[in-house]
């Protein structure tokens, strides 16, 4: 809704065409899924919020998106969800919006849809079973944390996702000129909101040193948006 209608149908092409969506979009592994749940909860917050403001429904819809997000992958999407969220509204001088009846009802929502299935898996396996379930598969990129092997990891990652997300990434070279960022200012709070979303998820790439790029894809959606507004 930022966007005009080609910069609409630009960001859909983009994250359809992506070299690793298409790469990944053949396979049974679950980033399709991940993408739609996590990467929608953070678009349909940003849109609800500004629309209507911190709505009940907004909420509540997000919170529903990350709870399913979270049976989905694991516990990252509450984590990016929350920051990216909580800063936003930091940075933007809004944090009251935080401690609102509204947001407690959300929390609510994703308690009771993430708690359906957990609750009766956790009575079944028992506490060590369920915190392997999200605990092992985040241990094994830390298997080596080695000083080198952190820095290159630190080094070649971005590089890592730019290619990933060829032939699109290289639009996102215009934000790197001063002209274009004050052509855009209009959208300047949306960029905003992407920009952190993508930066909390990339920092906790950075730091788990054999972190894969398709760790990443649910956040594709919101470089899809700046690529868009280009």
């Amino acid at each position: 809704t930022i966007l005009s209608q080609i910069g609409a149908f630009a960001a859909g092409a983009a994250i359809c065409t992506m070299g690793e969506v298409l790469e990944q979009g053949r396979t049974g592994e679950t980033e399709g899924l991940y993408i739609l749940l996590l990467g929608g909860a953070i678009l349909v917050w940003h849109w609800g919020y500004c629309r209507r403001g911190p709505s009940l429904a907004t909420w509540c819809l997000s919170y529903f998106f990350i709870a399913l997000a979270t049976l989905a992958k694991g516990a990252q999407a509450p984590v990016y969800f929350a920051a990216t969220v909580g800063l936003f509204l930091i940075l933007t001088k809004r944090w009251r919006d935080l401690f609102t009846w509204r947001h407690l009802a959300g929390i609510g929502v994703f308690a009771a849809v993430w708690g359906a299935w957990q609750i009766p898996y956790f009575m079944e396996v028992g506490l060590d079973a369920t915190k392997r379930m999200y605990a092992n598969d985040v241990a094994l990129r830390f298997t080596d944390v080695g000083w080198a092997t952190i820095a290159a990891h630190v080094a070649i990652y971005p590089v890592r996702v730019f290619a990933c997300l060829l032939p699109w990434s290289i639009l996102l070279l215009a934000y790197c000129d001063a002209d274009f960022r004050r052509q855009i200012a209009f959208a300047r709070q949306h960029v905003l909101y992407l920009v952190i979303a993508i930066s909390v998820a990339m920092l906790t790439m950075l730091v788990a040193p054999t972190a894969s790029t398709r760790y990443l894809m649910a956040l594709y959606p919101c470089f899809a948006v700046l690529i868009g507004l280009v």
